[in-house]
């Protein structure tokens, strides 16, 4: 009797602690949805100013996000190992010919991950004759301010610095322009 009774408040303890545990997410995820605008999910009607952050560019010149205050950003953390950032490159390209005098383009590769280096990224880049500003977050700093956790990811910045729109994940080509014309 004594081990079933034991058995029934351990297993109440554990569904305690799940439970806790999924409210705790729940928390999470609404303090991050209420923290940067969605995208086409679900875009917010809260204002947010995009938080501030450094990168390095080509020659390790470092840059803050802030510095383009007053022009629209597109903000995109890639890596050339990422097959959905490498199908979207091409698209970039496109926009940034066509964009690139109104809108500054910041292209943070994600030094790090999967082996990826600036020489690697670079070389991409290369390869693909790609012009479009890449910068390097080379000590992940970028992607822990701005909460990424899956590539590519965008931010769709008007010239005050606030996040109209937040893409996860592969975008076409008409989602990019039509982003990048919102916050014109």
């Amino acid at each position: 009797m004594k081990s079933k009774r034991k058995g029934i408040v351990s297993a109440l303890l554990l569904a305690g602690v799940l439970l806790g545990a999924v409210f705790a997410y729940r928390q999470l995820v609404n303090r991050t949805n209420r923290d940067m605008p969605a995208g086409e999910s679900g875009a917010s009607s809260q204002k947010q100013t995009a938080p501030d952050m450094t990168v390095t560019d080509g020659d390790g010149k470092t840059i803050r996000l802030s510095s383009l205050r007053g022009k629209p950003v597109v903000l995109n953390f890639w890596a050339s190992w990422c097959p959905p950032c490498q199908s979207e490159m091409p698209d970039y390209q496109s926009l940034y010919q066509q964009f690139g005098d109104k809108v500054a383009f910041v292209m943070v590769d994600m030094v790090g991950t999967r082996d990826e280096t600036v020489n690697t990224a670079k070389a991409f880049l290369a390869q693909h004759a790609y012009t479009f500003p890449a910068y390097f977050d080379t000590i992940g700093s970028a992607a822990n301010i701005y909460g990424v956790q899956s590539i590519p990811q965008s931010y769709y910045i008007d010239k005050s610095g606030v996040v109209r729109s937040k893409y996860e994940g592969m975008m076409q080509k008409t989602q990019m322009e039509t982003a990048i014309r919102s916050i014109l």
